[in-house]
C-alpha cells in the first residue's frame, strides 16, 4: 500500500505509526494521550495530502478532457 503513496503521505503514516508505538509504551496516561493525539494529527495530515493529490489529478484529467473537447469542436467547425 505505501509504495503507491507520495513521499509526504508515507512520511505522515510513518510518524503516526511511531506515535502509536510510543503511546503503547507509556504508563503515564497524559503522555499516552499526547502520543495518541499526535498520531491522529499525523493521520489527518496524511488524509489532507491525499485529498490534495486526488484533487490535482482530477483537475488535470478535467483540463485534458476540456482540451480534447475544444479540439474536437474546432475540427467540426473547420
Amino acid at each position: 500500500m505505501l509504495e503507491n503513496l507520495s513521499e509526504q503521505i508515507r512520511n505522515c503514516y510513518e510518524h503516526a505509526e511511531f506515535c502509536a508505538r510510543k503511546a503503547a509504551e507509556q504508563s503515564d496516561p497524559l503522555l499516552k494521550r499526547d502520543y495518541l493525539e499526535l498520531e491522529q494529527r499525523w493521520l489527518t495530515l496524511a488524509r489532507s495530502y491525499d485529498l490534495s493529490e486526488r484533487a490535482q489529478r482530477f483537475y488535470r484529467r478535467g483540463s485534458a478532457l476540456s482540451e480534447q473537447v475544444a479540439q474536437a469542436v474546432q475540427r467540426m467547425t473547420v
